[in-house]
């Protein structure tokens, strides 16, 4: 007997626009907060490449440049080396 009145309370609400519309629009939500956490990209490491930056100095065109590319490269190792 509780089960054939547990069945009406939920077809009845299934039925009604107002439940219907509400648990769509949790369940769209529900589904743009997934994919949007799934698709997240972590933030890039700046210490990962180190031996990029050292490539782009060798290969700069012009003095100035290699030079502020060294600067650059320098600076970024630096900050990226452990502490002792």
């Amino acid at each position: 007997m509780i089960a054939e009145d547990d069945y009406r309370v939920a077809t009845h609400m299934l039925r009604s626009p107002w439940y219907l519309s509400l648990l769509s629009l949790v369940t769209v939500l529900l589904i743009i907060a997934v994919l949007a956490w799934l698709t997240m990209t972590p933030p890039p490491d700046p210490c990962a490449e180190l031996q990029q930056d050292i490539g782009a100095a060798v290969l700069a065109d012009e003095a100035g440049d290699q030079d502020a590319l060294v600067n650059r490269a320098i600076l970024r190792r630096g900050d990226c080396e452990p502490k002792q």
